[in-house]
């Protein structure tokens, strides 16, 4: 099956597979991430300081981050978080990123790694593509993924 795409999404996406993340994360980012990982619990606030940090660090104003509500089915998939945005403006202005703080199936709190490492970072390279990288729109291409990994590997070392 073949994929059509006008020019503009084009674009928009062999630019989002171009884009990489420099490594800019520092010393106190990393020991935050690393302090928030080992615990068994988390909070809103863990993930707003965390948030804030990798912002400080990119140069990007903050984002709210909200940590409530519960994972939602779709047909195929989970959505268990995202970065909303206005579009009906002529600049896209990032509003919050939402990460569901309970399952979709038992209803239960989301571990911490998973959280962070699956959710919350996955919403912060969303964010980083408008903010940093002026997409016009974020979409899941190769180099979207390579970011996700870059950043985690940036945080770990």
């Amino acid at each position: 099956m073949k994929l059509y795409l006008n020019s503009k999404k084009m674009d928009n996406y062999k630019k989002s597979n171009k884009l990489t993340l420099s490594n800019k994360i520092k010393a106190k980012t990393k020991k935050q991430y690393k302090n928030i990982i080992a615990k068994n619990k988390i909070t809103e606030n863990d993930l707003q300081s965390l948030t804030n940090m990798i912002c400080n660090d990119f140069k990007v104003n903050t984002i709210n981050v909200i940590f409530t509500g519960t994972q939602i089915k779709k047909q195929n998939s989970i959505v268990k978080g995202y970065c909303k945005v206005q579009k009906n403006i002529k600049v896209i202005k990032p509003l919050h990123i939402k990460v569901f703080k309970y399952t979709s199936t038992r209803k239960k709190v989301i571990a911490t790694k998973t959280a962070v490492n699956t959710i919350l970072l996955h919403e912060i390279v969303h964010y980083l593509d408008y903010s940093l990288f002026n997409l016009s729109k974020s979409i899941h291409t190769a180099g979207f993924y390579k970011r996700i990994t870059a950043l985690k590997n940036m945080l770990n070392f």
